[in-house]
């Protein structure tokens, strides 16, 4: 029997981005059999393989069969293998009921700190009333990078650890700016969330402050989902309390 863990909605989401992640940044398979263990492609098939067997029995089943075949029939089982994945994707959207434009999130290596932070701030520009911020390592240095002086929607952060440096920074930035910033702290915050005025909700995979230097993703979460994290963690802000 799966594990729940595995098989729930947010991560299934995670997986399809993955995979589109996976398709867009394939290596060059090249003409002959390559079986170089710690090659490029060897490195991507072990990926590949481990997520296919995560999206579905029957899945996994035709990917290994194509997997099995690389010696002999090279590029035949290659362009298999890639079209097992595209179905994988395609199967995966259907569950979501996504179509070929929708957003379906980003995933980020390491060194990608730039565009991680690029697609932050594109996301933060979308909001029209609200930004609520949930990262237990949320800092100081990540809040003036995601906050111009030109910013000015109202600002929650709910936080752990260095929350009195990160309200003193809001405190300054609110200061300077007449934006109102509220920074609170609980032990009980685990999610890494950007949520957009209290109805979208996006989660981030690694810490924000650490988004691009260690490999994370940025996804959207499903509406019914989005309301119950964004419902579980307006509670937990209402019962936290002011970093001293």
């Amino acid at each position: 029997m799966r594990s729940s863990l595995l098989d729930g909605p947010i991560q299934r989401q995670i997986l399809l981005v993955k995979l589109v992640h996976e398709m867009d940044n394939r290596p060059i398979f090249g003409e002959r059999f390559d079986n170089n263990p710690d090659g490029a492609v060897r490195l991507w098939l072990a990926r590949v393989g481990a997520l296919i067997d995560r999206v579905g029995i029957s899945e996994s089943a035709r990917f290994r069969a194509s997997l099995g075949t690389l010696a002999q029939y090279w590029k035949p089982s290659i362009n298999s293998l890639q079209v097992e994945v595209r179905n994988a994707i395609e199967a995966l959207k259907l569950e979501f009921d996504l179509y070929p434009e929708d957003n379906i999130g980003q995933v980020y290596s390491s060194g990608e700190t730039f565009k991680f932070l690029t697609d932050v701030l594109a996301l933060l520009d979308t909001a029209d009333s609200s930004v609520f911020v949930v990262d237990p390592y949320f800092d100081s240095s990540i809040f003036t990078q995601m906050f111009s002086p030109n910013f000015r929607l109202p600002i929650r952060v709910l936080c752990n650890n260095g929350s009195t440096a990160v309200a003193c920074t809001a405190a300054k930035f609110s200061t300077e700016t007449g934006v109102p910033v509220e920074v609170r702290k609980s032990s009980q915050a685990h999610d890494r969330l950007i949520i957009l005025d209290y109805s979208e909700c996006w989660l981030v995979g690694a810490s924000i402050k650490d988004g691009g230097k260690k490999p994370t993703y940025l996804i959207p979460i499903r509406p019914e989902i989005a309301a119950e994290k964004i419902g579980i963690y307006s509670r937990m802000w209402n019962s936290s309390e002011k970093p001293k």
